[in-house]
């Protein structure tokens, strides 16, 4: 919410003084205002829309619409629905400098394997087990990926652990998540 925005960019402008730090953070919601306002605040991280609830009919005129959209919330990142991140949505959107990550909902391996050779930058999954599986299929073949996808675990491992937990998120990288996604609330007692 714009409340917990608002919190978070105060809290990273007021600890992250120095101009050209890196920091390796994603902001990610689906409302593109709060984006922009987030990212015109503290710039120094990315900027991730989501769209993964939206259906974007697949045509180059509404891929355009997810690229100005985006830019507009001077978002990095676009998440998109599996269903909509066919490869041509996917090539169409990294041609105009945004980088498309997709939204699992289906958990087969040829589902999952269909997402990594769409050239997505990344998966957003609830599943890491099903996501590793997976990328077994390309093994012996790796020059036959469009782009070596991120495998990201959504809030850890929530599959067998409470989501948003040390614990599920040390258990999703043990099983070979590259990359751990949580959800973060910013109290009022720090």
């Amino acid at each position: 919410d714009a409340q917990g925005a608002e919190t978070l960019t105060h809290y990273l402008s007021s600890h992250y003084t120095t101009t050209g730090e890196t920091i390796q953070l994603a902001m990610m919601t689906d409302d593109a205002s709060l984006l922009k306002s987030m990212r015109s605040t503290f710039n120094r991280v990315r900027g991730m829309l989501d769209l993964s609830a939206t259906t974007v009919a697949k045509t180059p005129s509404a891929w355009q619409n997810v690229v100005e959209t985006t830019h507009g919330a001077l978002g990095t990142t676009v998440v998109l629905s599996e269903s909509d991140a066919t490869p041509e949505a996917v090539d169409y959107i990294h041609k105009r400098g945004i980088t498309v990550w997709v939204k699992q909902s289906n958990y087969s391996t040829t589902s999952t394997a269909s997402i990594m050779a769409s050239g997505a930058g990344g998966i957003v999954s609830s599943n890491v087990s099903a996501t590793i599986s997976a990328r077994s299929i390309f093994e012996n073949d790796i020059n036959g990926l469009t782009r070596a996808p991120l495998n990201i675990a959504h809030r850890g491992m929530s599959m067998g652990f409470y989501p948003n937990t040390i614990e599920g998120c040390q258990a999703s990288i043990a099983t070979g998540a590259t990359h751990v996604e949580i959800d973060l609330y910013v109290t009022t007692d720090n």
